[in-house]
């Protein structure tokens, strides 16, 4: 193993294990995104900048990606993210708020959206407090930029 991989993996154990311990913490790595589509890379670009104690729902990043109608395909790229945690895909729910599914499973992304301090209601409905409108994200994604290009 060379330095330098030790040195990026010393740095994702230690960010991951700051954020559990529910540390409030950006993880900012360089991702190699050369397999994603472009439409993917836009989606995890939005999904990217939603932060901690927020959420929000899949329509509101068809609309800030300027493909409204274009939901489902959202939820497909949210749920083949390949950095779970550094792309905060836990942090995207259904539109009626119902927290949705997770590849780590719904025990992971209540305890995940916890840790945040994002309440899940018993039923698995985010409280609305928590929820972000296209119009916030939009403005998150025009100070921040497209992360990922597109």
């Amino acid at each position: 193993m060379t330095p330098f991989i030790r040195r990026v993996g010393r740095e994702v154990v230690e960010g991951v294990g700051l954020y559990l311990k529910g540390e409030d913490v950006k993880l900012e790595f360089d991702l190699n995104t050369d397999g994603l589509t472009s439409f993917m890379r836009r989606v995890l670009s939005v999904v990217y900048v939603i932060p901690r104690g927020f959420v929000a729902c899949y329509g509101s990043i068809a609309e800030v990606i300027n493909n409204p109608r274009a939901s489902r395909a959202v939820g497909n790229a949210v749920a083949r993210n390949p950095w779970p945690i550094i792309v905060p895909c836990h942090r995207v729910v259904r539109s009626d708020f119902n927290i949705g599914g997770y590849r780590g499973g719904l025990d992971m992304k209540r305890k995940l959206l916890k840790i945040e301090g994002v309440a899940v209601t018993a039923r698995g409905r985010v409280l609305a407090s928590h929820y972000l409108r296209a119009s916030r994200l939009r403005e998150l994604v025009s100070k921040r930029g497209l992360r990922f290009g597109g």
